[in-house]
C-alpha cells in the first residue's frame, strides 16, 4: 500500500515537471516561471517567426497556469501577479478583473501604478473605450518617469482606441486629463527635460493627428502653433513638431519641390510627371520597412504603371553604408547603384536635400507622398505593413480612375 502511494506521489511530481510550473500553488513562483522561460526563449529569437512561436509557447504554458483559477476566490494580495500571468495568456478579461480586486487591498503607490497600466492594457486588448475613458483620468503615476511613459501610452495607444468608439473629442479629453497628470517643474535636468518635452510632442502630435483624421485641418494646426510656441520652435522637439505641421500643412496644397541633387534615371524634376498619380517614397539604404515595401510597391507599378501611377524614390546622405563609416557623398552614391540592382528598383531614385524630408513632414520612414494628377499632395502614408498596404493599393487605384 505504501509503495502504491509513493508511486502516485512521484508519477504526480511527473506531471508537475512536465508541465513545468506547480499549478496554482503560489503565483508569484507561477509567474516567475513563465518570465524566465520567456527569458531564455529571447536568446533564440533570430526571425519573425521565431518571436511568434516564443510568443505562442508562452501563452500557452500561461494559460496551462490559469486552468481552474477561480478569481472570486484569489487573495487581494495574489491578485496582481495572476493578473499578469492572465495578460501573458491573453485572457485580458480575466486580467482586468483580477486587477480590479487587487486594488481593493492596500497596494503600495507602485503596485497600484502597475495594476492600473495592467487594467488600461487589458481593456485596450478588448477595446472598451468607454472604460478606458473611465479609468485613465484614476491612474496615479509612482514615479516621474511613469508619468512621462503614462502620457506617452495614453496620446500613442489608447486614445485611438478610445477615438473609435467614442469619438475624437472624447479621444481629445482623455489625452488632456492624462496630460494633467505632469507637473512641468517636475522635470529640472535636461534629459527629464528632453523626455518632458517628447512626451508633450506625442500628445500634441496624436491630438493634430485625430483631428485630421476628422478632418479638422485647422484645430490640428491650432494645436501643433501652440506647442510649438510652448516648446520653442529652434528647439529640437519644437522642430520634429514643425515638421509634422508640415506633414499636415502639405495635404491639398501643391506638391513642394524636390531639390533634386542628383539621381539614378532621368527624373530631374517632378513637374516631369504632371498630368501623373505620382507617388514620392523617401527612403533609406539601412530601413528595413522601406526594404520590406519594395516588392509591393514593384508589383504595383508594374500593374498600375499603364493607368498613370509613377514613382520616384527620395533619399539622402547618411554618411554610411553598411559595415563602411565616414564615407563621402560620391562614395554614398555609387553604393546606391548596388542597392538598385539589388532590390530591383524600377523608378528613379534620387538624392534630395535634407530641408525636403522637413517641407514634406518626414518624420519616419518609408514615408510616402501621394501626389494627384493636378499635381497637389492628396495624402501621406507612412510605414509598411502588408494589411494596411493592401487598404493604401485601393486608395491608389481609386485615384487613377479619375
Amino acid at each position: 500500500m505504501i509503495k502504491h502511494f509513493l508511486k502516485i506521489l512521484a508519477m504526480g511530481a511527473i506531471l508537475v515537471t512536465a508541465a513545468g510550473f506547480i499549478l496554482q500553488s503560489n503565483a508569484e513562483t507561477v509567474l516567475k516561471e513563465i518570465r524566465q522561460f520567456q527569458a531564455s526563449k529571447r536568446a533564440e529569437i533570430k526571425t519573425q517567426a521565431d518571436f511568434d512561436k516564443m510568443n505562442a509557447e508562452v501563452r500557452a504554458k500561461a494559460k496551462e497556469a490559469l486552468k481552474g483559477l477561480d478569481v472570486s476566490k484569489v487573495d487581494a494580495k495574489d491578485a496582481l501577479a495572476w493578473a499578469q500571468v492572465a495578460s501573458l495568456a491573453a485572457e485580458h478579461k480575466m486580467a482586468c478583473d483580477l486587477c480590479e480586486k487587487f486594488l481593493t487591498g492596500s497596494p503600495s503607490p507602485a503596485d497600484r501604478y502597475t495594476a492600473q497600466m495592467l487594467m488600461l492594457s487589458s481593456c485596450n486588448a478588448l477595446e472598451e473605450g468607454d472604460m478606458l475613458a473611465m479609468m485613465i483620468p484614476m491612474v496615479e503615476a509612482d514615479t516621474k518617469d511613469r508619468a512621462l511613459t503614462y502620457v506617452q501610452q495614453v496620446a500613442g495607444i489608447y486614445a485611438e482606441t478610445i477615438q473609435k468608439e467614442k469619438g475624437v473629442d472624447a479621444a481629445i479629453k482623455a489625452i488632456e486629463a492624462a496630460e494633467k497628470k505632469l507637473t512641468p517643474s517636475n522635470y529640472t535636468t535636461e534629459q527629464e527635460k528632453t523626455r518632458f518635452d517628447a512626451a508633450r510632442v506625442a500628445v500634441a502630435s496624436a491630438k493634430a493627428e485625430m483631428y485630421i483624421a476628422e478632418k479638422r485641418k485647422a484645430d490640428a494646426l491650432k494645436v501643433l502653433d501652440k506647442a510649438i510656441a510652448e516648446i520653442g520652435a529652434g528647439t529640437p522637439s519644437g522642430k520634429r513638431l514643425s515638421t509634422i505641421k508640415n506633414q499636415h500643412t502639405i495635404v491639398g496644397m501643391v506638391a513642394p519641390k524636390l531639390n533634386i541633387e542628383r539621381g539614378y534615371g532621368s527624373l530631374t524634376s517632378l513637374d516631369q510627371l504632371k498630368g501623373k498619380v505620382v507617388l514620392v517614397d523617401f527612403f533609406a539604404h539601412w530601413c528595413g520597412p522601406c526594404k520590406a515595401a519594395f516588392p509591393d510597391m514593384r508589383k504595383m507599378l508594374a500593374e498600375l504603371q499603364p493607368k498613370g501611377l509613377e514613382i520616384v524614390g527620395a533619399t539622402r546622405y547618411y554618411g554610411y553604408y553598411g559595415q563602411e563609416r565616414n564615407m563621402k557623398p560620391d562614395d554614398e552614391f555609387a553604393k546606391m547603384a548596388d542597392f538598385i540592382k539589388e532590390h530591383e528598383l524600377p523608378w528613379p531614385v534620387v538624392y534630395v536635400a535634407a530641408d525636403d524630408f522637413s517641407t514634406y513632414g518626414v518624420t519616419g520612414i518609408p514615408h510616402v507622398a501621394v501626389i494627384d494628377r493636378e499635381g497637389k499632395v492628396h495624402s501621406i502614408k507612412i510605414g509598411y505593413s502588408a494589411a494596411s498596404f493592401a487598404k493604401f493599393r485601393s486608395e491608389i487605384e481609386a485615384m487613377l480612375k479619375n
